[in-house]
């Protein structure tokens, strides 16, 4: 889970969504209500992912203190999973988003 934790593994893609829904609302004011929702769901994704790291960071070092193995937790692995696929939905659809505004103009 660590790495599926990685902040270089989902950082990146909350910088592009959040840069993508700032230049959206700016050149395509209509689709603002649509946009903020995904901005939110990024908001959302983003600091699901961050508090699992957290969560992670922290049992991984106390294991290494007290010299034991790392004990998985399946069900913040599929939290993650879940985050992750929510940060990935929201960031698709501010592309297509995007998208869908060049082939109109």
């Amino acid at each position: 889970m660590q790495n599926l934790l990685n902040s270089s593994c989902y950082c990146s893609t909350v910088r592009v969504a959040q840069g993508l829904a700032d230049i959206l609302k700016r050149t395509r004011p209509h689709l603002t209500p649509q946009v903020e929702e995904l901005q939110a769901s990024v908001t959302q994704a983003h600091a699901k992912l961050h508090k699992l790291s957290q969560i992670s960071h922290a049992g991984a070092v106390l294991s290494d203190h007290e010299g034991q193995k790392i004990v998985r937790n399946p069900a913040r692995f599929l939290e993650a999973r879940a985050a992750l696929a929510e940060l990935g939905t929201a960031y698709q659809s501010l592309r297509d988003l995007k998208r869908a505004g060049k082939t109109t103009a």
